[in-house]
């Protein structure tokens, strides 16, 4: 919104983002952007304008002279003062002390498809802390509740959330309803004028750069009540098609670009901040207002050269600097140097052509995505439960998992399930190093698009030497049937794997099916917040490592019931995006380090050569023991060279999963995860080749 609240934003979204992409769906086809009005966002801006909550100084966060004007219509209509304009100063004064209520600028952003009643029940439902009540939220409202709820924590903040939300809900009824239908009206010409020029014009031209910055789908909500400062939310970033901006309706017919440059300008925002992440861009984020602002300057100038001078025109209008106007759009919102080449490479064709292929959706993987997945939970809590881990410098297995389920299971009076009393014989198998029930402790992660009941059914048919009966679809789970028909030959073999299938089966029933799903609802916004770490800090770092090494995409499943050792597979060595990985998700906080650190680390497995360890030892699991090493000391290094910011978060988070001494020093580190000094300077020069 300015260079004062851009930087907010960015923050806001670190901490409240929500996965709102559900199990079995990698990615919404996009449908490009919708342009439209939304009686809820209006009335929830309209109420913000009246109430005069301040996004920050100079910040034109609503539009100027809005509330002096409906002021003016409610008393046309002998209906002013309506409770909010009484009740408006000393509700300012209430939201104006909390920086929590700065999410309100943000809020319908997050309910871009409900209408007026239904966003109101659920904010009420958040208020009264009542957000499990299907009466009060439904499949609409339930994502942004999980948003709100997570920022309006206190008694006192629900207090003030209840009070703006009922005077809302008068306001709506008394006011509002017909208010709206005669702005509708009013501004139908402009939306149809701005959607027309933004299909036909902007969007096909821009197709290319907005897939390559996915950025391609979305909801433009067109407000009446918004100042020249838009609002941005990008949902899962990994998403392409569930973006959604507020941008202002113009008060002047003839006005229609502005719309869809308000538009730009909000979505350049996302590309600004990868801008930012480019290596010798040193430039502060209060220069990502500027930022936003040249950076559709640029994209017209590139793509639709004869609409730039009407972009610059609007925007240099709405320059507040001091003195006279600039005459030129870069004199007006300055660059530092770094940040200006990062943003031209990013926008010129050569950039987009390479990033984006041919322009078309893909609609597999598009680099790494990052979600939960309920066969590969199910599985590694069987196992956690069991505490079949195995011994190694990282455990396979979180060491606080079976008691967390064993304390929810009593609480539920379903404790213990057969799974618990399980036989001490099969959990030693389990235990020991074998090279095909090692097999075990990856099953998930060639099931990867499997659902519970069929990954378990494709396990007893290979147990029951009837691969045949196994009723699987997708190429993944066919592939894994063969692999452990062929790898469970013995009988011993196969009757460990009836047993695990068995006891797994039993729980699902039992207990885990329901739990599932009420985890997943309470932790989707943990897991956007992995995939949002690893899109905007950590991928744009290494991508350019990470695509020579072709592990430039695939799927990344997070899941509670497995240690800081995790599990990767690489089915094509050629495809630069097809690997799958299941990492940790600690139960405590810190959720997203660990877990990107974690998945960063899994990686390692497939950069480390055989050259880098050869001569060191002989015996197999000494060599596992010091590959698992090496792969620690691997992710430190990768951030050392492509993302130095970040490497003493990983060191720390490392030394905690070991319960190390309470430093992040690096001495530290290489002392836990020790390396001999020529392994050392060999994983260095692999990790250089390419830099």
């Amino acid at each position: 919104m300015s260079q004062v609240f851009k930087p907010q934003r960015i923050t806001l979204l670190a901490i409240v983002a929500i996965v709102i992409v559900l199990p079995g769906s990698l990615e919404a086809q996009s449908t490009g952007w919708a342009i439209r009005r939304s009686a809820a966002a209006d009335l929830w801006f309209h109420g913000l304008a009246l109430v005069g909550l301040s996004a920050g100084p100079e910040i034109r966060a609503y539009a100027p002279g809005y509330a002096e004007g409906v002021i003016e219509a409610k008393r046309a209509r002998g209906l002013y003062p309506t409770r909010l304009d009484e009740e408006a100063e000393s509700l300012l004064e209430d939201l104006a002390d909390d920086q929590a209520f700065q999410t309100f600028h943000f809020l319908p952003l997050y309910f871009p498809d409900a209408e007026p009643e239904e966003f109101l029940r659920a904010l009420r439902a958040v208020a009264d802390e009542k957000t499990q009540d299907a009466a009060l939220v439904n499949r609409v409202t339930r994502p942004g509740v999980a948003v709100v709820s997570r920022s309006i924590r206190s008694g006192s903040q629900r207090d003030r959330l209840k009070d703006f939300v009922e005077l809302l809900e008068d306001e709506w009824e008394v006011f509002f309803a017909e208010h709206w239908e005669a702005s509708v009206a009013e501004g139908r010409m402009t939306i149809s004028a701005a959607r027309d020029l933004w299909m036909e014009e902007l969007e096909p031209a821009l197709e290319g750069f907005l897939t390559s910055q996915r950025m391609d789908g979305g909801t433009a909500l067109v407000s009446q009540a918004l100042g020249p400062e838009g609002r941005m939310y990008e949902g899962v970033p990994a998403s392409r098609s569930d973006n959604v901006v507020a941008v202002a309706l113009p008060h002047s017919p003839g006005d229609e670009a502005a719309v869809p440059f308000a538009m730009l300008h909000e979505i350049c925002y996302a590309v600004v901040n990868n801008a930012m992440r480019a290596p010798g861009v040193r430039a502060s984020q209060d220069a990502s207002s500027n930022g936003a602002t040249r950076c559709g300057s640029m994209i017209l100038d590139t793509h639709l050269r004869h609409l730039r001078p009407a972009y610059d025109e609007m925007y240099l209008a709405l320059w507040q600097g001091d003195g006279p106007v600039p005459g030129m759009l870069a004199e007006a919102y300055p660059l530092d140097d770094g940040l200006e080449q990062a943003l031209e490479k990013l926008i010129q064709p050569p950039a987009v052509a390479q990033r984006a292929g041919t322009g078309r959706t893909r609609s597999t993987n598009f680099g790494w995505v990052i979600r939960p997945q309920p066969q590969a939970d199910l599985w590694y809590h069987t196992f956690a439960v069991i505490q079949a881990d195995q011994p190694g410098p990282l455990g396979m297995y979180s060491a606080e998992y079976a008691t967390y389920i064993r304390d929810i299971k009593r609480e539920r009076g379903v404790y213990p399930t057969p799974l618990d009393s399980i036989d001490d014989n099969l959990r030693s198998q389990l235990m020991e190093r074998h090279p095909i029930r090692d097999l075990l402790h990856f099953v998930p992660v060639y099931f990867s698009r499997s659902e519970p009941e069929e990954m378990m059914d494709a396990l007893m048919a290979v147990a029951e030497r009837n691969p045949g009966e196994a009723n699987v679809e997708s190429p993944e789970a066919r592939y894994a049937v063969a692999l452990f028909t062929q790898a469970f030959e013995s009988g011993g073999d196969r009757r460990v794997l009836r047993e695990v299938v068995e006891a797994m089966r039993e729980e699902w029933t039992l207990f885990y099916r329901d739990y599932w799903d009420e985890w997943y609802e309470e932790n989707r916004e943990e897991y956007d917040s992995i995939q949002e770490l690893w899109d905007r800090q950590i991928s744009p770092s290494l991508a350019p490592f990470l695509e020579e090494r072709r592990l430039s995409g695939g799927l990344a499943m997070p899941t509670p019931g497995v240690g800081p050792e995790g599990r990767i597979v690489d089915p094509d060595p050629f495809q630069p995006d097809d690997q799958v990985v299941a990492m940790m998700f600690p139960l405590t906080d810190g959720n997203a380090d660990a877990s990107a650190f974690a998945f960063l680390k899994e990686l390692c497995f497939l950069i480390i050569d055989a050259e880098t360890l050869r001569g060191f030892t002989r015996d197999q699991d000494a060599h596992e023991d010091l590959e698992r090493r090496a792969a620690v000391r691997c992710g430190a290094m990768l951030l050392e060279f492509y993302a130095p910011v970040m490497a003493t978060r990983y060191r720390r988070a490392f030394l905690n999963a070991v319960g190390a001494e309470e430093s992040s020093t690096q001495g530290a580190f290489e002392r836990v995860f020790y390396l001999e000094p020529e392994i050392v300077e060999r994983l260095k020069e692999n990790l250089r080749r390419n830099r």
